[in-house]
């Protein structure tokens, strides 16, 4: 009989032990692995991290994190968005920009990126129609880069020179300019105005 009760209390707190064991590995695993605690902006914050230290596959998983918590994040499609254009991947890029349209994100760089996300596909002609209905191409650096990139992917050579040599007339140190000259030259095969043009970029 007393045998028994030893056996009994034995196995009882090794029973209680065995679950005290695997509550404690619980509780550790669960503690380790923070992703699915973290909030949608603690995502976005890594994300800027890891953007800033030039990672930009690793800012693709935070922002994707982010939206899986909150899909209609536009701050989050932006990001993304942005990120994809970053990388070259035009497709995925317009997808999430134009998305992030829809939920109500508005500024001009949107408007910039977006059309970087065209020129990576070669969609000149839709960059100059959605220039033309911007109407400020004229006075924006940036944009008037983005026209003369479009205008020389179409052939158009010399307005694409035009618009490059507007940009550098009120900023001079403008290196998408002087490539973008470097490649009016490649061009028409003049290859040492070529150089020239990049080495004032570089």
């Amino acid at each position: 009989m007393l045998r028994s009760k030893v056996l009994d209390f034995a196995i009882s707190r090794g029973v209680k032990l065995t679950l005290a064991l695997l509550c404690a590995s619980a509780f550790a695993i669960s503690g380790c692995d923070t992703s699915d605690a973290a909030s949608a902006e603690q995502h976005l914050q890594r994300a800027t991290e890891y953007r800033d230290q030039g990672d930009l596959r690793a800012a693709v998983i935070e922002l994707k994190n982010a939206l899986q918590k909150e899909p209609q994040n536009a701050e989050a499609r932006w990001q993304l968005g942005q990120t994809y254009v970053a990388l070259g991947q035009a497709a995925a890029a317009t997808k999430e920009l134009e998305r992030a349209q829809e939920l109500g994100y508005q500024s001009e760089e949107l408007t910039v990126q977006l059309l970087e996300a065209l020129l990576l596909q070669g969609n000149f002609q839709k960059v100059l129609a959605t220039l033309a209905e911007i109407n400020s191409g004229e006075t924006d650096p940036r944009l008037l880069i983005l026209s003369a990139r479009a205008q020389l992917g179409l052939g158009q050579i010399e307005e694409a020179e035009e618009a490059f040599r507007a940009v550098l007339e009120t900023t001079s140190g403008s290196t998408e300019a002087r490539l973008g000259l470097a490649g009016v030259a490649v061009d028409r095969r003049d290859l040492d105005e070529a150089e020239r043009q990049a080495n004032l970029a570089l």
